[in-house]
């Protein structure tokens, strides 16, 4: 259950990078329809599911309802709440982010994007992984991934950056952009999920709990080594210029290349453009 909750917490920023800000208002409800919307069928589902399960001995809420209910009414009124808690799950966390992970990777649409999620999760054949014991231990496996990502995510936002986010520059593709690192890649970010991976493996059911704070603590510590500044000047630096001019193209891309690196590594020249300030309309 932890490595499925673990991926709404991941998947936060992909949720409402949409949703327009236009003052605190307007955030305050933002994170109130998340909080109502969101917690009460998940806590719901966990709470009718253990309680059944131990009454029952079925694990399986809905099985567990249908034996102990007093009546078809009530029956029917649990089981339509837990309908409605499939559709919350499946549209915050099941569809939204594979969706946009299609939308960027494929350049399609999002109704195309939605459509291809829904094959690809029938193709996966799910009633029948949900009762293999190999599927939660697969769930617990993918999670000692996510816990360090996430650590890694709320230190560079919260520690390293201060909350001073260029919104539009995340989703700039050209190696101009201040995001770009090494070709596309951070080793610093690389790193740490590696590191927070490594030791949250040999602990599969808690491993995303170990892996957050060492990704977090990883990252502020290889933040101050600068290794994505060094390996970007190394590159740049690889190839001889074969003229004069092209040297002195050259030497002031490695400049350029150094400075914009070191405002990567958490200490920018000026202030950005703060996150919950800017409107970014939805790709369609």
């Amino acid at each position: 259950m932890a490595g499925q909750i673990v991926t709404g917490a991941l998947n936060a920023s992909g949720l409402t990078h949409c949703l327009e800000v236009s003052g605190d208002s307007s955030a305050r409800n933002q994170v109130l329809g998340h909080v109502f919307g969101i917690v009460p069928p998940y806590l719901f589902m966990m709470l009718i599911g253990i309680l059944f399960g131990v009454s029952t001995g079925n694990p399986d809420p809905i099985e567990a309802v249908i034996e102990v209910a007093p009546n078809p009414i009530l029956g029917s009124l649990i089981l339509l709440f837990v309908i409605l808690a499939q559709i919350s799950t499946n549209l915050t966390i099941n569809i939204l982010p594979p969706t946009n992970a299609f939308q960027d990777s494929l350049g399609i649409s999002w109704g195309q994007g939605v459509l291809l999620t829904g094959v690809l999760s029938m193709a996966t054949l799910p009633w029948l992984l949900s009762t293999n014991d190999l599927f939660y231990t697969f769930i617990s496996f993918y999670a000692a991934f996510l816990g360090p990502i996430i650590g890694i995510l709320l230190a560079d936002y919260w520690v390293i950056r201060k909350r001073d986010t260029d919104v539009p520059e995340l989703y700039e593709k050209s190696d101009d952009s201040k995001f770009w690192f090494i070709r596309d890649f951070s080793m610093t970010r690389v790193v740490s999920m590696l590191v927070g991976t490594a030791l949250s493996l040999p602990f599969l059911n808690v491993g995303w709990m170990i892996g957050l704070p060492v990704g977090f603590a990883s990252y502020l510590l290889l933040t101050r080594a600068t290794p994505d500044r060094r390996v970007t000047t190394y590159l740049s630096a690889d190839r001889e210029p074969t003229s004069a001019s092209e040297a002195d193209q050259h030497r002031s891309y490695i400049g350029n290349r150094s400075t914009e690196s070191y405002r990567r590594d958490g200490e920018p020249a000026g202030r950005g453009t703060q996150s919950g300030n800017l409107p970014l309309q939805g790709r369609q």
